[in-house]
């Protein structure tokens, strides 16, 4: 268990507390293992900037076996590096996972100011040698603040930003981008297309507008690095069924054979492949189009076989017109690779993908699901649900459950993490069940000071001991000379009844035994303690660690009087109070398989008796 402290006061009476949670690693799963041996890197990157770095470029190694697959989604360029987005998928299971992976090492752009080093000073007087030659008006001369460069290259670098452009597309398929727009400082009236060329990736545009006051009117822009629509060296890699899709509009395999065109290519992963060995995703793509698609089982090889053709959609902008060349690339004549069968569990992992969110987490504490889980109480129907035509998937009365594994809960922050998968049982009480899943609710109830307020530690009823204590405190204010500064602490005091109720160890009221029922001592000769108007010890759970008036989870608390102080209310009456510093360990996970706790050191206070 992984603890951290947090040292604060609490006065019963106005103190805030405001906890601090720790960052600690979550749970990994298998594709987290594998993604730490892959390695993405670019030759020759000492000798490249970023800019001229492009999706095909970038070398894949590490990766284990033919089971997992790597897809590039994006890249993200910064000064001399770049962070790759992807997905790693294992085929076997259908498990995904996205991933960001930065590399460091490129060459360095060149530089605006070193540019600006070799012009002219334009402070300088080039006529001080000549008396004869008439000097420049100032007011002709050029404003390096509105004209250098620097300024030109910084303008051009935000209306790129600004515009959000995918470099991962077709300069066409970014047509909706390339529109006027605000940001920050910057407000881009007017944005024209002067040309592009899917098939070279690159093409200019004009913009008019504004930048930290410095107007701008039809600059053009060279775009470059974009995805170019290929037409050589395609090929096709194989084809599988999208079993996602399948399960989500309730079709069998066979169902297909009536589909073509597009309708059937809603249920097939055609995988297309580069000459560099790079992914051709045309799934999300407008560059590329299937035609004359269909699919057929082969009566002599029981296979199912899918052809079709494969055009690429080249378009060109010029002179104010696109054009559009359709170019045949490659033929699709392959059998379906894989299972094409559809198991129970294929179902059930795929039905994970449609499970929605639901309920409010904001009247609850995380801990209270954490304490209920240990007794198999289910509560993810609150919060999760699946609708009725696919919790009743396997026929009208049956019932596909969300069924939790493991739950975490952090208190600080007000979270809630749990693994679950799909489980469904047939008649005879064979239980299938799905893959798991990790998800983090959020929103929930959070301890703070208003929460720790009402834990109240009193004196337990007055009886002839008590008194006599009384009587010594006051004995002790009086003979130091009535002052609000003196203090009664077990190293000053040598009075035998007020040193009584100064203990050497702390009263450990709760003890954390992580899985097993807490250990509890709720009975003290001098102390009682309560949260609100209950006693701890009849509202306090040893089983699930709930604090069931409060409704969240206390792993751990202990208290031990520290001093006696004396302070003045408002009305004028002189009280002496008892600290006692008060230590609560409360969960901070950060997964579901989490023991991650916090400590949390305070003081609380008592009114003892009025001198």
């Amino acid at each position: 268990m992984k603890k951290s402290k947090l040292s604060l006061l609490l006065i019963s009476l106005g103190t805030i507390f405001t906890p601090l949670i720790s960052a600690s690693c979550q749970h990994e799963q298998s594709l987290d293992e594998i993604f730490k041996k892959v390695k993405l890197d670019v030759d020759n990157k000492n000798k490249l900037t970023v800019d001229q770095v492009q999706e095909k470029d970038i070398k894949v190694s590490g990766l284990p076996s033919e089971q997992y697959k790597l897809k590039i989604n994006s890249l993200s360029k910064g000064e001399n590096s770049i962070s790759v987005s992807l997905t790693l998928t294992n085929t076997k299971t259908n498990e995904s996972k996205d991933f960001t992976y930065k590399i460091d090492g490129f060459k360095e752009k060149s530089k605006p100011d070193d540019k600006e080093k070799d012009k002219p000073d334009h402070k300088q007087d080039d006529n001080k040698d000549d008396p004869g030659k008439e000097k420049d008006n100032p007011k002709d001369q050029p404003d390096d603040n509105n004209n250098s460069e620097l300024n030109k290259e910084t303008i051009i670098k935000k209306i790129l930003e600004a515009l959000d452009l995918d470099k991962t597309k077709a300069i066409s398929e970014n047509k909706s981008k390339l529109a006027p727009t605000k940001k920050d400082k910057l407000d881009l009236t007017e944005v024209n297309i002067l040309s592009y060329d899917d098939s070279k990736g690159s093409g200019e545009i004009s913009v008019s507008g504004k930048y930290d006051g410095h107007q701008f009117s039809q600059e053009k822009i060279t775009l470059e690095g974009f995805a170019k629509t290929q037409v050589e060296n395609i090929s096709l890699k194989k084809v599988e069924l999208n079993k996602d899709k399948l399960v989500e509009d309730k079709k069998k395999v066979s169902d297909l054979e009536s589909l073509e065109g597009n309708e059937l290519l809603k249920y097939l992963k055609l995988q297309f492949q580069k000459s560099d060995g790079i992914e051709l995703d045309i799934t999300n793509s407008g560059s590329y189009e299937v035609a004359d698609l269909k699919i057929k089982k082969q009566q002599r090889t029981n296979k199912y076989q899918v052809t079709g053709t494969l055009f690429a959609n080249i378009k060109k902008f010029e002179n104010g017109l696109e054009k559009i060349e359709k170019v045949q690339v490659a033929t699709i004549n392959s059998q379906l690779s894989g299972d094409v069968t559809l198991t129970n569990k294929d179902i059930l992992n795929s039905l994970l993908k449609l499970v929605k969110s639901k309920g409010d987490t904001s009247k609850t504490y995380a801990s209270e699901y954490a304490g209920n889980f240990k007794l198999t109480v289910p509560f993810l129907h609150n919060f999760l649900e699946l609708e009725k035509q696919y919790e009743e998937y396997f026929g009208e009365g049956t019932r596909v459950k969300i069924v939790e594994e493991a739950v975490g809960a952090n208190d600080i922050d007000g979270k809630l993490y749990v693994t679950y998968k799909l489980e469904y049982e047939e008649n005879g009480g064979i239980k299938h069940d799905s893959i798991t899943q990790n998800i983090e609710l959020t929103g929930f109830k959070k301890i703070t000071n208003d929460t720790l307020r009402d834990f109240l530690i009193t004196k337990k009823n007055d009886n002839n001991e008590w008194n006599t204590i009384k009587q010594e405190i006051k004995k002790l204010y009086n003979d130091n000379k009535n002052t609000l500064n003196y203090e009664i602490t077990r190293s000053n005091v040598s009075n035998n009844e007020v040193k009584k109720i100064f203990t050497t160890n702390s009263w450990e009221i709760i003890k954390n035994n992580d899985d097993q029922d807490a250990t509890t001592k709720f009975d003290h000769k001098y102390w009682m303690i309560s949260y609100g108007a209950e006693s701890l010890e009849h509202n306090f759970k040893p089983n699930t660690y709930i604090l069931e008036n409060g409704k969240f989870q206390i792993r751990t608390l202990k208290v031990n009087l520290s001093k006696i102080i004396f302070s003045k209310s408002n009305n004028g009456d002189i009280w002496a109070k008892a600290i006692f510093d008060a230590t609560f360990e409360i969960n901070a996970n950060d997964g579901a398989q989490s023991k991650n706790t916090k400590i949390v050191e305070m003081q609380l206070t008592h009114s003892l008796l009025k001198i």
